[in-house]
């Protein structure tokens, strides 16, 4: 059973780190298409706030990409809407699993 939780334990690090890893990976994509829409989807005041707002510590990395209500001109963009369709999935499944691996550790340390 040692052997599991320890399994356990290098999977949940593994995922955390990509996690991060990843995330800090498409925040720089995403300010990237911010400041090519700089000027034409958004104007110099739009850009400059939503890059504010995904680079600022600590905060900035809880916002995962803009508004598409407020700013529905950058998702007409087909390379800007299908990258934040694979952010929201990657999201996601990193939020899912990170929470099991770690409930399960404490399960089975708890049962074993």
């Amino acid at each position: 059973m040692d052997s599991l939780l320890i399994f356990i334990i290098i999977l949940l690090w593994f995922h955390g780190f990509i996690f991060l890893y990843l995330r800090k990976r498409n925040q720089k994509k995403l300010i990237k298409y911010l400041e090519s829409f700089r000027g034409n989807e958004l104007t110099l005041y739009e850009a400059k706030k939503l890059i504010e707002l995904h680079t600022n510590f600590p905060f900035g990395s809880f916002e995962f990409y803009p508004n598409e209500q407020d700013y529905a001109l950058l998702y007409k963009n087909q390379k800007f809407a299908s990258f934040v369709k694979q952010n929201k999935k990657m999201t996601k499944y990193f939020i899912i699993v990170i929470p099991i691996l770690f409930f399960s550790i404490i399960l089975l340390d708890l049962l074993f």
